[in-house]
């Protein structure tokens, strides 16, 4: 897979998420749904559309961006000493590329790709660290 270099662009941003009647939000995504509402109130989410081979971020990086797919998917993948990439994990709608950074671990270890293109929600990492204390 290739990226072509540039980073994900938001196309629209999406400030807070509304909520059914259940209290679940109805992003698309499992783990954004099962978030208080306080929790993602003071949040700004961008819409993204990812094509596949799209590099959110690559092994090393400093996490920017929390990315909550909607439908589609991501690859974690890690590089072997020979360059080979193997695939460690996969983010669907049940879950969030670098959710670790929100957390306290800033940089990458795996690079995250889209492997199934899709919608994503994204926030950026330090707003989303700060919503997640509350």
């Amino acid at each position: 897979m290739v990226s072509n270099g540039s980073r994900p662009k938001a196309d629209r941003q999406v400030k807070g998420l509304a909520c059914d009647q259940s209290g679940a939000s109805n992003s698309g995504n499992a783990l954004l749904a099962a978030l208080p509402q306080a929790a993602l109130a003071g949040l700004q989410f961008s819409h993204l559309a990812l094509p596949q081979g799209e590099v959110c971020f690559y092994a090393g990086d400093l996490i920017q961006r929390v990315y909550f797919p909607t439908d589609g998917l991501i690859s974690l993948v890690v590089s072997t000493d020979k360059g080979e990439l193997i695939e460690a994990g996969m983010v669907g709608r049940q879950g969030a590329a670098g959710v670790q950074s929100a957390l306290g671990q800033r940089f990458s270890f795996p690079r995250a790709i889209v492997q199934i293109p899709g919608d994503i929600l994204c926030s950026f990492r330090r707003g989303f660290k700060a919503g997640s204390r509350g």
